[in-house]
Protein backbone atom coordinates (compact mmCIF):
# COMPACT_ATOMS: atom_id res chain seq x y z
CA UNK A 1 0.00 0.00 0.00
CA UNK A 2 2.79 2.45 0.84
CA UNK A 3 4.53 1.88 -2.53
CA UNK A 4 1.21 2.38 -4.31
CA UNK A 5 0.72 5.77 -2.64
CA UNK A 6 4.34 6.78 -3.32
CA UNK A 7 4.01 5.63 -6.93
CA UNK A 8 0.78 7.52 -7.57
CA UNK A 9 2.22 10.68 -5.98
CA UNK A 10 5.36 10.46 -8.13
CA UNK A 11 3.29 9.92 -11.30
CA UNK A 12 1.05 12.90 -10.47
CA UNK A 13 4.10 15.06 -9.72
CA UNK A 14 5.59 14.09 -13.09
CA UNK A 15 2.35 14.87 -14.90
CA UNK A 16 2.16 18.25 -13.13
CA UNK A 17 5.75 19.09 -14.13
CA UNK A 18 5.06 18.12 -17.74
CA UNK A 19 1.60 19.58 -18.33
CA UNK A 20 1.52 22.60 -16.04
CA UNK A 21 5.17 23.71 -16.01
CA UNK A 22 7.05 22.41 -19.07
CA UNK A 23 4.20 22.74 -21.57
CA UNK A 24 3.53 26.34 -20.50
CA UNK A 25 7.22 27.21 -20.82
CA UNK A 26 7.11 25.66 -24.29
CA UNK A 27 4.50 28.24 -25.32
CA UNK A 28 7.01 30.98 -24.49
CA UNK A 29 10.12 29.33 -25.97
CA UNK A 30 8.34 28.26 -29.13
CA UNK A 31 7.10 31.81 -29.63
CA UNK A 32 10.71 33.03 -29.55
CA UNK A 33 12.52 30.20 -31.35
CA UNK A 34 9.70 28.98 -33.58
CA UNK A 35 9.15 32.27 -35.41
CA UNK A 36 11.52 32.75 -38.34
CA UNK A 37 10.48 36.17 -39.59
CA UNK A 38 10.56 38.34 -36.48
CA UNK A 39 13.43 40.31 -35.02
CA UNK A 40 14.07 39.82 -31.34
CA UNK A 41 16.27 41.66 -28.90
CA UNK A 42 19.26 39.84 -27.42
CA UNK A 43 17.79 39.94 -23.92
CA UNK A 44 14.65 38.19 -25.19
CA UNK A 45 16.73 35.43 -26.77
CA UNK A 46 18.84 35.08 -23.61
CA UNK A 47 15.74 34.88 -21.41
CA UNK A 48 14.11 32.35 -23.77
CA UNK A 49 17.32 30.27 -23.75
CA UNK A 50 17.23 30.12 -19.96
CA UNK A 51 13.56 29.18 -20.02
CA UNK A 52 14.29 26.50 -22.64
CA UNK A 53 16.88 24.95 -20.31
CA UNK A 54 14.31 24.85 -17.51
CA UNK A 55 11.71 23.46 -19.93
CA UNK A 56 14.06 20.67 -21.05
CA UNK A 57 14.87 19.76 -17.46
CA UNK A 58 11.18 19.72 -16.52
CA UNK A 59 10.31 17.54 -19.53
CA UNK A 60 13.04 14.96 -18.93
CA UNK A 61 12.60 14.87 -15.17
CA UNK A 62 8.80 14.65 -15.53
CA UNK A 63 9.10 11.57 -17.73
CA UNK A 64 11.57 10.13 -15.24
CA UNK A 65 9.15 10.84 -12.36
CA UNK A 66 6.36 9.05 -14.24
CA UNK A 67 8.59 6.03 -14.96
CA UNK A 68 9.80 5.89 -11.34
CA UNK A 69 6.22 6.15 -10.12
CA UNK A 70 4.99 3.35 -12.38
CA UNK A 71 7.90 1.16 -11.28
CA UNK A 72 7.06 1.90 -7.63
CA UNK A 73 3.49 0.66 -8.24
CA UNK A 74 5.03 -2.73 -9.01
CA UNK A 75 7.43 -2.55 -6.04
CA UNK A 76 10.40 -1.88 -8.32
CA UNK A 77 12.89 0.71 -7.15
CA UNK A 78 14.63 2.45 -10.03
CA UNK A 79 17.58 4.77 -9.64
CA UNK A 80 17.02 8.53 -9.63
CA UNK A 81 18.15 10.11 -12.90
CA UNK A 82 18.00 13.79 -11.93
CA UNK A 83 19.11 15.41 -8.68
CA UNK A 84 18.15 19.08 -9.09
CA UNK A 85 20.91 19.90 -11.60
CA UNK A 86 19.82 23.51 -12.07
CA UNK A 87 21.26 24.30 -8.63
CA UNK A 88 24.77 23.22 -9.70
CA UNK A 89 27.72 25.53 -9.08
CA UNK A 90 29.82 24.06 -11.92
CA UNK A 91 29.33 22.29 -15.22
CA UNK A 92 30.88 19.09 -13.81
CA UNK A 93 28.43 19.19 -10.88
CA UNK A 94 25.61 19.74 -13.37
CA UNK A 95 26.59 16.59 -15.28
CA UNK A 96 26.78 14.57 -12.06
CA UNK A 97 23.16 15.52 -11.35
CA UNK A 98 21.50 15.18 -14.75
CA UNK A 99 21.01 12.22 -17.10
CA UNK A 100 22.77 10.29 -14.34
CA UNK A 101 22.33 6.83 -15.86
CA UNK A 102 23.66 7.89 -19.29
CA UNK A 103 26.59 9.85 -17.84
CA UNK A 104 27.54 6.98 -15.52
CA UNK A 105 27.38 4.50 -18.40
CA UNK A 106 29.51 6.71 -20.66
CA UNK A 107 31.98 7.34 -17.84
CA UNK A 108 32.36 3.67 -16.94
CA UNK A 109 32.42 2.29 -20.48
CA UNK A 110 34.15 5.02 -22.44
CA UNK A 111 35.84 7.76 -20.37
CA UNK A 112 37.63 5.54 -17.81
CA UNK A 113 38.95 3.01 -20.35
CA UNK A 114 40.17 5.80 -22.63
CA UNK A 115 41.93 7.74 -19.89
CA UNK A 116 43.45 4.48 -18.60
CA UNK A 117 44.91 3.81 -22.05
CA UNK A 118 46.34 7.33 -22.11
CA UNK A 119 47.58 7.28 -18.50
CA UNK A 120 51.16 8.11 -19.60
CA UNK A 121 49.81 11.53 -20.62
CA UNK A 122 47.23 12.19 -17.88
CA UNK A 123 46.26 15.79 -18.75
CA UNK A 124 45.86 15.06 -22.44
CA UNK A 125 44.16 11.76 -21.66
CA UNK A 126 41.55 13.45 -19.46
CA UNK A 127 40.89 16.22 -21.99
CA UNK A 128 40.65 13.75 -24.88
CA UNK A 129 38.44 11.51 -22.74
CA UNK A 130 36.12 14.39 -21.86
CA UNK A 131 35.89 15.64 -25.44
CA UNK A 132 35.28 12.23 -27.02
CA UNK A 133 32.83 11.18 -24.30
CA UNK A 134 30.71 14.28 -24.82
CA UNK A 135 30.90 14.05 -28.60
CA UNK A 136 29.66 10.47 -28.23
CA UNK A 137 26.93 11.68 -25.87
CA UNK A 138 25.85 14.26 -28.45
CA UNK A 139 25.78 11.66 -31.21
CA UNK A 140 23.86 9.29 -28.92
CA UNK A 141 21.08 11.88 -28.93
CA UNK A 142 21.07 11.86 -32.75
CA UNK A 143 23.27 12.09 -35.81
CA UNK A 144 22.75 15.80 -36.27
CA UNK A 145 25.18 18.72 -36.37
CA UNK A 146 23.38 20.45 -33.48
CA UNK A 147 23.99 17.48 -31.17
CA UNK A 148 27.63 17.32 -32.25
CA UNK A 149 28.05 21.02 -31.42
CA UNK A 150 26.26 20.45 -28.10
CA UNK A 151 28.74 17.67 -27.26
CA UNK A 152 31.72 19.78 -28.32
CA UNK A 153 30.59 22.77 -26.25
CA UNK A 154 30.03 20.69 -23.12
CA UNK A 155 33.38 18.97 -23.66
CA UNK A 156 35.07 22.37 -23.94
CA UNK A 157 33.31 23.62 -20.78
CA UNK A 158 34.40 20.56 -18.80
CA UNK A 159 37.96 20.66 -20.17
CA UNK A 160 38.29 24.34 -19.23
CA UNK A 161 36.90 23.58 -15.78
CA UNK A 162 39.39 20.70 -15.42
CA UNK A 163 42.31 23.04 -16.17
CA UNK A 164 40.95 25.66 -13.77
CA UNK A 165 40.66 23.09 -10.96
CA UNK A 166 44.19 21.85 -11.66
CA UNK A 167 45.38 25.47 -11.41
CA UNK A 168 43.52 26.03 -8.15
CA UNK A 169 41.01 28.46 -9.66
CA UNK A 170 37.55 28.26 -8.11
CA UNK A 171 34.63 30.58 -8.69
CA UNK A 172 32.49 31.92 -5.85
CA UNK A 173 29.30 29.85 -5.61
CA UNK A 174 26.90 32.50 -7.01
CA UNK A 175 29.22 33.17 -9.97
CA UNK A 176 29.68 29.42 -10.50
CA UNK A 177 25.92 28.87 -10.50
CA UNK A 178 25.23 31.75 -12.90
CA UNK A 179 28.01 30.78 -15.30
CA UNK A 180 26.86 27.14 -15.23
CA UNK A 181 23.27 28.05 -16.09
CA UNK A 182 24.38 30.41 -18.85
CA UNK A 183 26.81 27.90 -20.39
CA UNK A 184 24.33 25.03 -20.26
CA UNK A 185 21.62 27.27 -21.73
CA UNK A 186 23.94 28.41 -24.51
CA UNK A 187 24.77 24.82 -25.46
CA UNK A 188 21.10 23.80 -25.46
Amino acid sequence: PQNFILGINRILFGIFKKIVLADNLYIITDTVFGEKNIELKSITILFASLLFTIEMYLNFSAYTDIALGIAKLFNINLKENFKIPLRSKSVSEYWKKTHISLIEWLTQNFFYPLTFELRKHPKYGVILGIMLTFILSGLWHGIYAGFLIWGLLNGIYLSFEYFCKKSGIRLPKPVGWLSTILLISFSN
